[in-house]
């Protein structure tokens, strides 16, 4: 079966622009959000180690809590970051306004139609 070159460019480029609509960054500060969730409950985790006397049992428990809160606190720094510095020009769309020279000048019409195509032919 023969597939055109356009065809697999066109499909090309709607995989690359549907990566580009990932959101990143909600996905970093997610990361970040549950990094600093568990840092705080290895800080908490503290209290009941001294007020139960469970320090030789609950240490390394709340060493490692600590310690590994910083991977999901970088991962997310980095995801938010390269959404940021990378792939925000890509992901804005640079719509530009079209105006043209209207024959009859003595009726404008103005329409807010932001994300509102379906109902601009009923409005006009």
């Amino acid at each position: 079966m023969y597939i055109s070159p356009n065809i697999l460019i066109a499909n090309r480029r709607r995989l690359v622009r549907r990566a580009f609509r990932i959101p990143f960054l909600m996905y970093g500060m997610l990361s970040v959000s549950f990094g600093l969730v568990m840092y705080l409950f290895g800080v908490l985790l503290v209290v009941p180690r001294y007020l139960l006397g469970l320090n030789a049992l609950l240490l390394p428990i709340n060493e490692w809590i600590v310690w590994y809160s910083g991977v999901p606190i970088m991962a997310g720094f980095g995801l938010a970051l390269g959404d940021l510095l990378f792939l925000l020009s890509f992901k804005r769309r640079h719509n530009r306004v079209r105006a043209d020279d209207v024959a009859c000048r003595e009726l404008t019409v103005a329409l807010t139609a932001y994300n509102d195509e379906e109902s601009i032919g009923s409005a006009v």
